[in-house]
């Protein structure tokens, strides 16, 4: 924008000049058509045999010619006011003084002419380096601009892919998180009913290897694998593998026939003895099999 009025500005001062130019030549052309004419006269004046006083102070008088007369109206130098008290001579030198010194006018003329073209040229190699420079400015510009915005597409190219697999990778996370906590609660379900069932299966199965023990010795080994169970590590608990739960269910189901046929007040329970040796080794063989379990089962997970 700022370029645009600088061009009209230019354009504004190139056509004064060009005004001022024509009326300067129109100048030129008058008083080169006035010194011609005076040429003409002062040639006639050279041509003419001597003439009488009167002759001279009678052409003096009738003066019909454009330069006894200036632009303005006013008295030309050409003109005498009183023609009867110069001779001859006379008015032929002080027209030659005349024609000198409109010779030194028309030549200081040209010298500002030639000095007004001179700068004029100047200014217009200066206005057209301005526009090349404003060109060049503009085009380096739209290209450091274009340079700018393919920059600009790129990174924006770039921060959509990053994006777009940090996105993919934010969901496989959750998705990962979400199967993580499914597992987790699912191993705290196991845990929760293996530490049922594994109590229940214990009982049973003790109920079976030694039928005749009272309810005292039974209260006893429950005692002693909740001690065992509350001093093992959480992660060292036994695990209930398919084929103790299958056993579990198997007891259980003798159990209910028979508690429906009445028969599980009838059984006899005999109570015996057993030794700290023998309950300690029964301890241990319980630990060694809760760690064997909870090893496999890890495995197969």
């Amino acid at each position: 924008m700022h370029t645009a009025a600088a061009h009209d500005s230019v354009v504004a001062e190139l056509a004064t000049v060009r005004a001022e130019f024509r009326q300067r030549e129109l100048r030129i052309t008058e008083l080169e058509t006035e010194l011609a004419e005076t040429r003409g006269q002062l040639k006639a004046l050279r041509d003419t045999p001597p003439m009488l006083d009167t002759h001279v102070h009678t052409n003096m008088n009738n003066q019909t010619s454009p330069l006894f007369s200036d632009d303005n109206g006013a008295a030309s130098p050409f003109s005498i006011a009183d023609a009867s008290a110069i001779t001859y001579k006379d008015e032929a030198l002080r027209l030659r003084s005349v024609v000198a010194s409109m010779r030194a006018d028309l030549e200081s003329i040209q010298a500002e002419f030639a000095k007004a073209e001179t700068e004029r040229a100047a200014e217009i190699h200066s206005l057209k380096r301005r526009e090349a420079d404003a060109l060049a400015a503009r085009r380096n510009a739209s290209a450091a601009v274009a340079q700018r915005l393919d920059t600009l597409e790129t990174d924006l190219a770039d921060t959509t892919r990053k994006l777009h697999s940090t996105i993919i990778q934010n969901k496989a996370l959750v998705k990962a998180n979400k199967e993580f906590q499914q597992q987790l609660h699912r191993h705290s379900e196991n845990k929760k009913s293996s530490s049922s069932k594994g109590s229940r299966g214990g009982r049973h199965k003790r109920e079976e290897q030694i039928p005749y023990d009272d309810d005292e010795s039974v209260a006893d080994d429950e005692e002693e694998e909740q001690e065992e169970r509350n001093q093992e590590p959480p992660l060292q608990r036994a695990v209930p593998t398919p084929a103790k739960k299958k056993k579990t269910a198997s007891l259980d189901q003798i159990r209910a026939q028979l508690r429906q046929r009445g028969q599980s007040s009838t059984i006899p329970i005999v109570s015996k003895p057993q030794s700290s040796t023998t309950l300690s080794r029964k301890s241990s063989s319980r630990s060694a099999a809760t760690v064997r379990n909870y090893n496999q089962t890890t495995d197969e997970e």
